[in-house]
């Protein structure tokens, strides 16, 4: 008998084969599938104060480093800055961290460009990715702008720079740096182009965390995997959407994953990590403007 991937056909294996009865699912190609909420006034408010702040020069943008969901965050961004008529230049930490050592070493500070360092959750203490990078770079700039963060940790210490700090939420960033402005996080200003979407599947998703971040009171739930951790920052978004839309019903710890779900409106239950940013999202985000999610607690 030759072997089916040489080209042969094994007519047992086809009769067998015909016999399976599987779920037929239509699909389509829907174009913009995104429920988000890019109209609302706060992106256009934070748009008007950017440009007010930095006096529409060039913003050095800088994404903030981490996985799957930080994709979201950054794609978002870029989609923001270019809705809104922003000029500006995508660096990564190296190279600014480079520019800023060498600025120190020569006395200058940049006038001519903005420090504009992404959005996310790594502001939690001193040794903080993102804190600790803007901590560092900030000195070589005149102006330097945080994009809506969680932040649970102070303002740095740089004096001599001036410095717009946005959170994502109005309750836990506002202990920390109650000067910050607020807008959502950068994530609900996102769309695509197209998605393949499927018929309502009444399929169940899991999407656990499985790092630091997990609540001490987790469990597991279901059958499913961290979706988060299997891209990072700079992975394409819509492999990410279009895993996600196969289920009618998320349960999740991710914050990213319910932020995807509730978009794609789909039932999302929410669960608490290990600090409080997903709540402090829900409740300025998430709460008003998508009644499909709901917060679970561990118990």
């Amino acid at each position: 008998m030759k072997s089916r991937l040489n080209g042969g056909v094994d007519p047992h294996y086809q009769s067998r084969e015909t016999h399976i009865e599987t779920p037929r699912r239509s699909a389509q190609v829907v174009s913009k599938p995104l429920l988000n909420l890019r109209r609302e006034s706060e992106f256009e408010g934070l748009s008007d104060l950017i440009h007010s702040f930095s006096n529409n020069k060039t913003l050095l943008y800088v994404p903030n480093q981490g996985n799957w969901g930080d994709a979201l965050i950054h794609k978002g961004t870029l989609q923001f800055l270019d809705y809104f008529g922003f000029d500006y230049k995508v660096a990564t930490r190296a190279e600014v961290i480079e520019f800023a050592n060498q600025s120190r070493r020569f006395g200058l500070v940049a006038s001519d460009v903005v420090l504009a360092s992404g959005g996310g959750g790594s502001w939690r203490n001193a040794n903080s990715a993102n804190y600790r990078f803007f901590q560092s770079a900030i000195g070589a700039f005149e102006k330097g702008m945080v994009f809506p963060h969680t932040y649970e940790y102070t303002e740095v210490s740089e004096s001599n720079s001036e410095i717009l700090y946005v959170s994502r939420d109005t309750s836990l960033s506002k202990k920390s740096i109650p000067q910050s402005s607020t807008c959502h996080d950068m994530a609900f200003f996102l769309q695509l182009p197209s998605l393949i979407r499927t018929d309502d599947s009444g399929l169940s998703g899991y999407f656990m965390r499985a790092d630091p971040e997990r609540h001490p009171q987790a469990r597991s739930i279901g059958t499913g995997f961290d979706l988060s951790s299997m891209g990072n920052h700079l992975s394409q978004v819509t492999p990410f959407f279009q895993i996600i839309q196969q289920f009618s019903e998320i349960s999740t710890d991710r914050m990213h994953v319910a932020i995807a779900g509730a978009m794609l409106g789909a039932s999302v239950k929410l669960y608490p990590g290990n600090y409080g940013k997903a709540i402090s999202v829900y409740r300025h985000s998430l709460l008003r403007n998508y009644p499909n999610v709901q917060i679970r607690e561990w118990s």
